[in-house]
């Protein structure tokens, strides 16, 4: 999740209130339920998944439970999709690109009008005059192993002369193993006790702990739902998945990593029974007073919608124009995530490894017809992201390298009916390690 001061994160019932103000009628919240379907990993993150609409359901709830897990996933995306028209105080952006297989799951978004809403301005002013977000999740058993591999790569172009500071939000259910050196912020709360922003408005805190960390020299979070030592709210059974996030843009120390939340908040004597140990913290570290979301979460397969911490991700220094590469590897407790890191490519194109999955995709917004990545022995299958669609492209392997696939056009159709892609994916197996040049 990318917040500029923070637009709200949307849950189902939320979702489900936009659909009543554009139909006029009433539409209903399903709920969470999801039995019977495949679910080996429960992961943890407070925003609502991606519903990726006209695909089978079983894959369809595990990609929403896997992409929940590295923060942002636009719920509202899912609401373009199916062609509703934005609220007018929550504009969403749109879907330009998609495309979708049993191998691979690729959106384009332009987000920019999710940001520049009446909800989110200050004064009317925009934050943001671009932002477009990729995602590609490679799904299991696609690069020949039991993990999903999920790559986002955002381009923002930010106004207010740093006014405003992307960050980008993670939100693991339970408290995560961040690597680097961790420091605890002190004072814990502040003297005299906090005051809250929210619900309940104005009431007096203090804690039994910290309620913030920073890091040094972090590179990755980990979230293993089988290691949890004791389930709060209630909940009995652990999970037994785990989730290995990495962030390569921005890295070393271009990049500042913190993180808010936990459970030894505690209120003034009023507030203490509805409002103790819940995490209360927004994005950009407000006191937000107890989480009704979480107040309502009793159990680890619920947790996937409300995080008890938010870690977060920001470039040190600002610039107008931020980036934020991803890479996070779904995987069994019981498994060890892959190798992580970005590829040598050429100028036009941003290229990353995870495990045995490679992306390349376009530096800047629009398709481009060429360019070259160097792949690492161990990467079986690499996504062209950003093609120009329906193109026909030649492909090249040099050193030790070997295509092992036949296919050479890229992905057209559309993102909903009478809407062209404005980008292809074209997919490619290989072998052995070299350059694969693209033209």
């Amino acid at each position: 999740r990318i917040n500029l001061v923070g637009p709200d994160t949307l849950t189902g019932a939320d979702i489900a209130g936009i659909w009543s103000d554009a139909l006029g009628r009433t539409i209903a919240y399903g709920g969470d339920d999801t039995a019977g379907q495949c679910e080996p990993e429960r992961l943890g993150s407070k925003a609502l998944a991606c519903d990726e609409a006209r695909h089978e359901e079983g894959n369809q709830q595990r990609r929403r439970n896997h992409v929940a897990a590295i923060g942002r996933t636009e719920a509202a995306e899912d609401v373009h999709q199916r062609g509703l028209r934005p609220h007018a105080g929550a504009d969403f952006g749109q879907i330009t690109s998609w495309f979708a297989d049993a191998r691979v799951v690729a959106i384009t978004s332009d987000l920019t009008r999710s940001y520049n809403s009446t909800v989110v301005t200050s004064n009317g002013a925009p934050k943001l005059s671009a932002f477009t977000r990729e995602f590609v999740c490679v799904q299991r058993g696609a690069d020949g192993t039991a993990h999903e591999r999920i790559f986002t790569y955002d381009r923002l172009s930010v106004l207010g002369d740093g006014r405003y500071q992307p960050r980008y939000n993670l939100c693991p259910a339970t408290d995560p193993d961040i690597n680097g050196t961790e420091t605890p912020f002190s004072p814990w709360y502040p003297e005299g006790g906090g005051i809250s922003t929210s619900d309940p408005v104005g009431a007096r805190w203090t804690t039994t702990g910290p309620v913030r960390w920073d890091y040094t020299g972090a590179t990755r979070l980990i979230y293993d739902s089988s290691t949890q030592a004791v389930p709060v709210h209630g909940g009995t059974a652990r999970g037994n998945g785990k989730v290995c996030v990495t962030w390569l843009e921005p890295n070393g120390a271009g990049a500042s990593v913190r993180k808010r939340g936990g459970t030894a908040m505690r209120w003034e004597a009023a507030n203490e029974a509805k409002a103790n140990g819940s995490p209360s913290f927004g994005p950009y570290g407000e006191l937000r007073g107890k989480d009704g979301a979480w107040d309502d979460v009793n159990e680890p397969s619920m947790w996937l919608y409300a995080g008890l911490y938010t870690v977060q991700l920001m470039h040190t220094s600002f610039s107008a124009d931020t980036r934020f590469l991803i890479a996070c590897d779904v995987m069994s407790s019981a498994d060890s995530p892959g190798s992580a890191a970005t590829l040598p490519c050429d100028s036009g194109s941003v290229a990353a490894r995870c495990g045995a999955s490679a992306v390349v995709f376009s530096k800047q917004a629009g398709p481009r017809a060429t360019g070259s990545v160097t792949v690492p022995s161990g990467v079986t299958l690499i996504v062209l992201a950003n093609l120009p669609p329906g193109e026909v492209r030649t492909l090249v392997a040099q050193g030790g390298l070997t295509i092992i696939t036949q296919e050479r056009r890229a992905s057209a159709g559309n993102t909903s009916p009478g809407t062209a892609n404005a980008y292809g994916r074209l997919v490619v197996g290989v072998n052995g390690a070299g350059t694969l040049t693209i033209s």
